[in-house]
């Protein structure tokens, strides 16, 4: 998770405005369930476009990883 991390703040330009659920399996290195979890939390930055259909914005996102590491690291030991 700590290299996807430093991938997202190295490739931050790179990177689409809003994000897919499944752009977020590489940029933390964890599976689908993991991302459906995280996704699932309260405060996680998420636009839901439809019933099934979810975006992440790229700029909020970063603040959440930011403001969330050791979460994001912990979390990724225990589950």
């Amino acid at each position: 998770m700590k290299r996807g991390i430093q991938m997202i703040e190295k490739n931050y330009n790179e990177l689409p405005m809003l994000l897919e659920p499944k752009d977020l399996e590489n940029i933390f290195s964890i599976d689908m369930r993991l991302v459906c979890e995280i996704i699932k939390l309260n405060e996680f930055p998420k636009l839901r476009i439809s019933d099934h259909k979810i975006k992440i914005p790229k700029i909020l996102l970063i603040k959440w990883i930011n403001k969330n590491k050791e979460f994001l690291m912990e979390y990724r030991k225990i589950v």
